[in-house]
């Protein structure tokens, strides 16, 4: 599921795991702490699904 907030805010929810993370702007680039962020997301996902890549 995905929650646009106010501004630039946005949430993902698969089960349990929640990612709350701004998108970038002015520059459309990520800094290192969201894609690390989204990284931890994308394990706990795993990890709750025991799926090995």
């Amino acid at each position: 599921m995905v929650i646009e907030g106010s501004g630039s805010c946005v949430t993902f929810i698969k089960g349990s795991a929640r990612l709350d993370i701004h998108r970038p702007h002015p520059q459309k680039e990520a800094l290192r702490y969201r894609i690390k962020l989204v990284r931890e997301f994308i394990n706990k996902i795993k990890e709750q699904n025991n799926v090995k890549l």
